[in-house]
């Protein structure tokens, strides 16, 4: 009897995000995409967490995939990554034995990135797996809404 009452207790505890808020939080944008990013990096945790990549990491090699020997500095650009914590990924990512970086001919303080064949194997599997995240993330939206949300989010983080 105690434990049912216990859970009856717990339950009766639980809250609604959205009720309770103040105002103030309820219309804050920056609130409402801080809790989308938690959301989101959720569903990625639990799709993607088997294969023991962060969603940085992913960005990473999808983007050193879809261009081979891509010059460091400018996925650091593409990605919005600082040098450091870029450095720090593809040290990461390295040790996996999934990417290396090739020196300049041209400049000797420029990287090219490439994946090694590990590398492109685990990055089109991480690919499937990612395309399930996305079906998962987007499962309550139509298409129109996703493209909607798609561009507006674009237009929200646009230097322009």
């Amino acid at each position: 009897m105690k434990q049912t009452q216990k859970t009856a207790s717990r339950q009766s505890t639980v809250v609604d995000p959205q009720r309770g808020l103040p105002a103030s939080l309820q219309a804050s944008l920056g609130y409402a995409v801080r809790r989308a990013q938690i959301h989101a990096y959720q569903h990625f945790a639990a799709v993607m967490g088997p294969a023991d990549v962060r969603p940085a990491q992913f960005a990473l090699l999808t983007l050193i995939h879809q261009h081979p020997g891509l010059p460091q500095s400018a996925a650091g650009e593409l990605l919005g990554i600082e040098k450091g914590n870029l450095t720090g990924l593809l040290l990461e990512l390295g040790e996996r034995g999934w990417t290396e970086r090739h020196g300049s001919p041209v400049d000797r303080r420029a990287y090219s990135l490439h994946l090694t064949a590990r590398g492109k194997t685990h990055t089109r599997r991480l690919i499937r797996q990612h395309e399930r995240y996305e079906a998962a993330i987007a499962a309550r939206l139509s298409a129109a809404e996703r493209a909607q949300l798609m561009s507006l989010l674009a237009k929200l983080v646009s230097k322009a």
